[in-house]
């Protein structure tokens, strides 16, 4: 039963896994980390080169940044957890569900993050984070974020010095639901 799991061990020289800080990677691309469900620490940094995060019923985590090679996630059921740190790295918007802690969502991409197109909102965020959880985005970008699809609803928007944060020049990976949104990128 692995809702009791606390650690992954994994033996020196398996060249399919390793073991980093009780959490396993996968070595094979996409490079994956599965962090385990009754680990007792309250901060963790997803390591550098992992591409994609599992991390599922863990009651205990409070901090979780991820790598800046980071490019999916799915965090769900993770009741403790308070601050989450999203990279420039990401391609799109995980899950973000059952986790009623969240106070801290700091975004480093300058550009709003939008989920997988097959993806629902409900899917993406839970409804009590948009007034409970402060969202901060790099220096000069609110107003993307605050127009933009599943950001809008997010009534504390912040922005905060963020080095080495990246903007796409492509306005079309951005889909808001205001028109003149795009706009701006030419003006």
């Amino acid at each position: 039963n692995c809702d009791k799991l606390e650690r992954y061990i994994v033996s020196d020289g398996n060249t399919r896994y390793k073991s980093v800080d009780g959490a396993i990677v996968f070595l094979k691309s996409p490079y994956r980390c599965d962090y385990p469900p009754m680990k007792k620490d309250e901060t963790f940094e997803v390591p550098d080169g992992v591409e994609e995060l599992s991390m599922t019923h863990n009651n205990y985590i409070k901090n979780l940044k991820l790598s800046n090679t980071l490019k999916k996630y799915s965090i769900v059921n993770c009741p403790q957890l308070e601050v989450l740190d999203l990279p420039s790295s990401l391609e799109y918007l995980g899950s973000l569900i059952d986790c009623p802690s969240i106070k801290s969502l700091i975004v480093r991409k300058g550009n709003p993050i939008q989920p997988e197109l097959d993806r629902k909102a409900t899917d993406v965020f839970d409804e009590n984070m948009y007034s409970s959880c402060t969202v901060y985005v790099p220096k000069g970008r609110s107003e993307y974020y605050k127009s933009a699809l599943y950001w809008e609803k997010f009534q504390h928007i912040e922005e905060m010095d963020m080095p080495d944060i990246y903007i796409d020049p492509s306005p079309f990976k951005n889909l808001t639901k205001n028109p003149l949104f795009l706009l701006q990128y030419f003006v």
